[in-house]
């Protein structure tokens, strides 16, 4: 009965976020928001893997993962909106600026923060936000929450255009 319950209450530590402050090779600190990546995991070692493969991440990879997956949700809406909304809409790439302008609904912002391999998301409806790349999950993840910035977009623009976005399933 105790380890039942002790195991209940573990399996809710998975959805807490702790921060942490970690001093860089060159003395800043930086304040990273930690979700343990699995149970069998002490938080220090999913800081030490977080910490191993961002460190390993380097610019050519990060351009070639932000670019791939800005070109991916770029195609995957505009084919969306083609086939099933009716109002006017813009689907604009450039310079690492994802750009999606949806008739009165709004306009979203996807874009590439090269210096600190970060992807931002501007929305007129759930605010700004920042992601980085997660190696042992292989997505982009919330630097605030750890949720996924894919199924952030297909669930916030499948909620407002009224037409089924999806990303996930075509990768």
């Amino acid at each position: 009965m105790l380890r039942r319950n002790f195991r209940s209450q573990i399996s809710s530590l998975s959805s807490l976020v702790f921060s942490i402050r970690l001093r860089t090779e060159i003395g800043r600190f930086v304040k990273l928001n930690v979700r343990p990546i699995s149970l069998g995991k002490s938080l220090a070692s999913s800081v030490r893997e977080y910490r191993t493969s961002h460190a390993n991440f380097s610019e050519s990879d990060f351009h070639n993962s932000s670019d791939e997956f800005l070109e991916h949700v770029g195609d995957r809406v505009e084919r969306s909106l083609e086939d099933g909304f009716d109002d006017d809409f813009e689907v604009n790439l450039s310079q690492g600026v994802l750009t999606i302008s949806i008739g009165d609904i709004g306009t979203w912002v996807i874009n590439k923060q090269t210096p600190n391999k970060q992807i931002w998301w501007s929305s007129p409806f759930s605010g700004p936000k920042r992601f980085e790349w997660n190696a042992s999950l292989k997505m982009w993840s919330n630097t605030r929450d750890g949720a996924s910035l894919a199924e952030l977009i297909e669930k916030e623009m499948s909620e407002k255009t009224g037409v089924e976005i999806k990303l996930l399933e075509a990768r």
